[in-house]
């Protein structure tokens, strides 16, 4: 059984959220706010030029809900 694109490309969405969410709370002196959501919104943005509308709304969503610190 094959995975579909579209939840291949949110797996990624996720992955990518959390490679940079990870760094940036082990080593909070390194970021701030603009940092996070520029972050955040270049992976928003390659999962919304590469997918449906729902995988990077989904994707969205889930960058929005990670906690800050």
């Amino acid at each position: 059984m094959a995975i579909s694109a579209d939840v291949r490309h949110l797996f990624l969405g996720s992955a990518g959220i959390a490679l940079i969410t990870l760094p940036l709370w082990r080593w909070p002196s390194f970021s701030n706010s603009t940092t996070v959501a520029l972050g955040y919104l270049i992976v928003v943005l390659l999962v919304a030029a590469t997918s449906r509308l729902w995988v990077a709304v989904t994707t969205s969503i889930a960058a929005m809900l990670v906690p800050s610190r």
